[in-house]
């Protein structure tokens, strides 16, 4: 435990998640309902995903918790850290400390990188690069609702085939090529073994392999389309979509949404959600020239804590 003056920054112990969340979600334009019923929904998609909740930072000045800050170790060796906003100055020496206890027990849990999603007007940031994480850029949320035709082009020389076990490596090989020269999140790139990626898509949300397409072209595969079940919603999320290099400027793209925007209304969602690198333009005119609107923007900061990739 470090303690500055009457401040102290302590591990918090697992039965003390609860508290912990609720400094974490606490903001000046939330009432004490509001935040309770987003610990209450965050501690249920994290159950429902077997995310363990225990690595948990409290900042305290005289018994009572000012700030928090806690990692989640994923799937695919990746970690996410949820950090309080608005720390008031007499608190941030011990937010700094908080955070780099952090970073080095994600180094010991063998994590290849840790993020942090914020919003937009996040106070806290010089924090995070303090502590050695970089702002990346910045993720768009977008939403279709479900409802109405879907334009199609024809499929002529197109086929899709689900995943299995012996597609896994077909898989593997076209979502790896769909990376080269892509504008999605490009500081991601190679920093993962493909096996590491995969792993961590099937943990965005209910893996089910007739949720995971490869798009064939005239019997070779071009590209592929992941989709996810969303938990705490009935919604169908986009967890990763992409082309190789040879069959882009071809529309395919529209092809692939196409067939998720298909697959929520056979399933009966209301809607359709992804998240887009705001940088990532084409992309971006793919998704709103199918219905797609900006719901909110985060701020991506990584620290990339091993780029061997080697396991």
């Amino acid at each position: 435990m470090t303690v500055t003056g009457h401040t102290s920054v302590r591990r918090a112990r697992p039965s003390e998640c609860a508290k912990v969340l609720r400094v974490l979600f606490r903001r000046t334009d939330l009432s004490s309902l509001e935040v309770s019923r987003q610990v209450e929904a965050f501690a249920s998609f994290a159950e429902s995903q077997n995310l363990s909740l225990d690595l948990q930072w409290l900042i305290e000045r005289n018994g009572r918790a000012r700030a928090a800050c806690m990692l989640i170790c994923s799937p695919g060796r990746c970690g996410t850290v949820l950090l309080s906003d608005a720390i008031e100055p007499a608190d941030r020496a011990e937010a700094a400390s908080a955070l780099a206890e952090l970073v080095t027990t994600a180094g010991r849990c063998r994590l290849r990188l840790v993020q942090a999603l914020l919003e937009m007007d996040f106070a806290g940031t010089d924090l995070l690069a303090g502590a050695g994480f970089a702002r990346v850029g910045e993720l768009q949320y977008m939403e279709r609702p479900i409802g109405g035709p879907v334009r199609h082009r024809p499929d002529a020389g197109l086929e899709w085939v689900t995943y299995g076990r012996q597609r896994h490596a077909t898989f593997a090989q076209v979502i790896e090529a769909s990376y080269e020269g892509s504008l999605d999140c490009p500081a991601l790139t190679g920093v993962r073994e493909i096996e590491e990626v995969i792993e961590a898509h099937k943990a965005a949300g209910v893996f089910e392999p007739n949720g995971w397409l490869l798009l064939m072209c005239e019997g070779q595969p071009v590209g592929v389309l992941l989709l996810t079940s969303v938990i705490y919603r009935p919604a169908l999320e986009i967890v990763y979509m992409g082309l190789i290099p040879q069959a882009r400027g071809r529309g395919l793209a529209h092809v692939l949404v196409q067939r998720a925007i298909a697959e929520a209304q056979q399933r009966g969602v209301g809607a359709l959600m992804l998240a887009v690198d705001a940088g990532n333009t084409p992309a971006r005119r793919v998704y709103t020239a199918n219905g797609f609107g900006t719901t909110t923007e985060r701020q991506v900061w990584l620290h990339v804590l091993d780029r061997s990739r080697s396991t």
